[in-house]
């Protein structure tokens, strides 16, 4: 079964991780930008996703300003325990995000432009496995 998180669910699932698990509060922010990625001859333009939490936290007694950059893979690790706690089983995850071309301009001033996206994480999982004899709730 594939379920799609979009970018409010992604935020808020952020959010409430780093709340329940390391009592800090604070906000979510996903930027999308077009950069140069790669090395050499595999350099090419390809969506960068910038996601952070930025926060506040009381350390060595004083409240301290944080800010947490969030990897793709620690993103996976937060959809992991969110959906495991619940009982499925995650097979796969894949982060919706890419350039988008369009063409503007007119006539001789015509040209491709590209723009980077985000549309949220798709995540393929297996539903709730039942065990013989398991009671309903």
């Amino acid at each position: 079964m594939i379920i799609k998180l979009n970018i409010e669910k992604v935020r808020n699932l952020i959010h409430n991780y780093y709340k329940d698990i390391y009592g800090i509060e604070g906000k979510v922010v996903i930027k999308a930008s077009k950069e140069y990625v790669g090395y050499g001859m595999m350099e090419h333009k390809d969506c960068l996703l910038n996601i952070t939490f930025k926060g506040k936290t009381i350390i060595l007694g004083e409240e301290t300003s944080i800010s947490i950059d969030i990897s793709d893979d620690e993103l996976e690790n937060i959809i992991h325990y969110y959906l495991e706690q619940d009982g499925y089983s995650v097979n796969n995850i894949e982060i919706d995000k890419g350039l988008e071309y369009k063409t503007e301009g007119y006539g001789m001033g015509e040209h491709t432009e590209s723009y980077p996206y985000f549309r949220g994480i798709e995540v393929n999982i297996k539903g709730k496995e039942k065990k013989i004899g398991e009671k309903k709730q």
